[in-house]
């Protein structure tokens, strides 16, 4: 595909600089694509591929993006697009693993993908003896889960849990977002990030339709964190309609 090919909406959509942007297009109209031409613009502008972040929600999505990023730019070797990426694999590989400790963790955690036996076992023994097991279990799990989308986690079932993990070194998926906040929020671990990462010119959001508000919030931490007096961070969200 060449930059011609794109619809004059495309071209205006890549050829944006300095500004954050939104763009919504239906399912099968060539985001992708697009993506890859507006990277290289910023690239040919002086942007440095270490300086963009792009998220996709799915392993799939993001390496189809890193693929093609990379193919476009097979003849530069130099470049490495290190940031292209799912958003809880960026999460996990520059805000908990390098700065577990801040969190409050004794060693890397370990990724876990259900709800601790243990755990729960505990809970419905100190919170559910009127229930039938299951029920209790199904409908912590979806207080839970449903809490965890929030910008900030409110119940006391989602603390405990959290306590949890953290004292056995273990974290879910869906803690991800909020541990990442976490790091990018507090006054000690913000400034060791922003070094660890260095500078960000662009976040650029695939299927930024399925945002919720703790991932949202995760990428206007991202803009403060990481915008200066000389440069803002610009946010970019590009998703189907809804």
């Amino acid at each position: 595909m060449k930059f011609t090919d794109l619809t004059d909406e495309q071209q205006h959509f890549v050829k944006t600089r300095n500004e954050h942007v939104v763009a919504l297009a239906s399912a099968g109209a060539g985001k992708t694509g697009a993506i890859v031409f507006f990277i290289n613009d910023k690239i040919q502008g002086g942007v440095k591929p270490s300086e963009i972040i792009s998220f996709s929600f799915t392993r799939k999505a993001a390496n189809e993006l890193k693929e093609r990023v990379n193919n476009f730019f097979k003849n530069n070797k130099k470049y490495d697009f290190k940031y292209i990426s799912t958003i809880h694999s960026f999460c996990w590989n520059t805000l908990i693993k390098p700065f577990y400790k801040d969190i409050g963790y004794t060693t890397i955690p370990t990724i876990v993908h259900d709800f601790p036996e243990d755990f729960m076992n505990t809970e419905y023994k100190n919170y559910g003896k009127k229930q039938e097991k299951g029920s209790f279990n199904k409908s912590f799990i979806n207080k839970v889960s449903k809490d965890l989308q929030s910008e900030s986690f409110q119940s006391e079932e989602t603390v405990r849990l959290l306590q949890f993990l953290i004292k056995y070194n273990l974290v879910m998926f869906d803690y991800m977002i909020h541990l990442a906040n976490f790091v990018l929020e507090d006054e000690e671990s913000q400034p060791k990030a922003i070094a660890s990462i260095g500078s960000i010119k662009y976040v650029i959001t695939d299927e930024a339709q399925d945002l919720n508000q703790a991932q949202f919030k995760f990428t206007k931490l991202l803009h403060s964190a990481f915008s200066t007096e000389q440069c803002e961070t610009m946010l970019v969200k590009v998703g189907d309609f809804k």
